[in-house]
């Protein structure tokens, strides 16, 4: 009891990333229990908050920072009478999307901070910047994996009656079976519904197409009063002008998921659509020497280690040049 009273805020948090790790022992893990929640704990920390955020809050993107602090603010005030078991749960399911340390700082300020309990009007949103990826687990156990320039969000009603997801980009998901409560993305007027599957959609903004690509299970894919049935292997894309479905196969499974695994996947495509797709996932403009440029197409995999290699394997295949200038890359034609 002693060794627990005298337990600080550094600690803590030290004793909070082992056990997110799974490295805690036993004792640490007993320890741990007994400190949350206690009247030390918030003398500990008290006071402390704006510190550590400006310690971890650096390694983000200054986007993803106000956001996350604006949503601490807002969690502080909201979550006062959090219990211990919602704790665990909260910092858990927090520390599978923010770096391991904010997640920590989030989780800890909202257990003895905050105010009444969330609205379910108010949804959960969870946003990653070009030049980035998350991953996250649902309420429910799905695993969701986030792509650049994304943004996922729910409500606190979540599988309570259903479960729903809205998302703006490019999400992976391993769906939790639950026959009786029906899993549906919602993405640019887009509903991909399934029970139970992996399977990948991706709708940003400024794409023509919202694609859903199933690799194991089945889901139906509709908008409004249309809807298309995919066996795994299957792809459906949506044209957000003409307002229809088109299906096909998909070749190689792989193809699917690539970004997860580092991988830059192109199958025909235009130089104007790796444009678009480096412009998210290094957080860089890409400027055309001439429109021409533009429709040249490639077909390949790259290793996505950075953002010189990628163009430098497409300039092996075509007479390209590339110029990199700060976050500028300038497209031209060899002479």
């Amino acid at each position: 009891m002693k060794r627990m009273e005298n337990m600080d805020s550094e600690r803590f948090i030290e004793m909070m990333e082992r056990y997110l790790r799974h490295e805690a022992t036993d004792e640490e893990k007993v320890e741990l229990s007994q400190w949350i929640g206690t009247s030390r704990m918030q003398r500990a920390l008290d006071g402390k908050y704006t510190d550590l955020w400006h310690s971890v809050s650096p390694e983000l993107d200054s986007d993803t920072r106000s956001e996350m602090w604006q949503n601490l603010s807002q969690h502080i005030r909201e979550e006062r009478a959090i219990g211990r078991r919602r704790v665990m749960k909260t910092i858990c399911k927090i520390a599978s999307v923010v770096l391991l340390p904010v997640a920590v700082f989030l989780a800890v300020v909202a257990y003895y901070e905050g105010g009444q309990a969330k609205s379910d009007t108010t949804p959960f949103s969870f946003v990653v910047d070009s030049g980035q990826k998350a991953s996250m687990t649902l309420p429910d156990g799905t695993k969701v994996w986030l792509n650049s320039a994304s943004k996922l969000s729910y409500y606190p009603s979540y599988n309570r009656d259903d479960r729903r997801v809205f998302l703006t980009g490019e999400a992976y998901f391993e769906v939790a079976k639950n026959p009786d409560k029906k899993f549906v993305v919602a993405c640019q007027g887009v509903e991909v519904e399934a029970l139970g599957t992996t399977f990948d959609v991706k709708g940003y903004d400024d794409d023509a197409m919202v694609s859903t690509s199933l690799i194991e299970g089945s889901v139906r894919v509709s908008h409004q009063n249309q809807s298309v049935l995919l066996a795994p292997s299957e792809e459906a894309s949506f044209d957000k002008t003409k307002l229809v479905f088109a299906k096909s196969k998909i070749e190689d499974s792989r193809q699917v998921d690539f970004w997860r695994r580092n991988i830059l996947y192109f199958r025909s495509a235009t130089l104007a659509e790796i444009a678009k797709t480096m412009e998210r996932l290094y957080g860089v403009s890409v400027e055309f020497e001439s429109d021409e440029l533009k429709n040249i197409s490639f077909s390949g995999s790259i290793r996505n280690n950075s953002l010189t290699n990628a163009f430098y394997i497409i300039s092996l295949t075509y007479p390209l040049t590339y110029e990199i200038d700060r976050d500028v890359v300038k497209i031209g034609l060899k002479q």
